[in-house]
């Protein structure tokens, strides 16, 4: 699909996670109608996860980050 967008982690923005601070933060995954954000990686490292085939590139969950730890590119 030309139009095909996926939400990525940009380059070295995934350490601004909230998560990667030790903070509880689930906004992204709770925005996400699609279901294609989960917070993965248990107690000791958590960080969200997104399942390419599901991420329809809307970018609720990059409206819904507090500190832009993710983003929307071309698949």
């Amino acid at each position: 699909e030309m139009w095909r967008r996926t939400v990525v982690p940009p380059p070295g923005r995934l350490d601004d996670c909230r998560l990667t601070e030790g903070k509880e933060c689930n906004r992204c995954e709770v925005a996400c109608a699609y279901r294609a954000v989960r917070i993965a990686g248990g107690r000791f490292e958590p960080a969200p996860e997104v399942d390419v085939p599901a991420c329809v590139g809307c970018g609720a969950c990059v409206v819904a980050c507090p500190t832009r730890a993710i983003d929307v590119r071309p698949a």
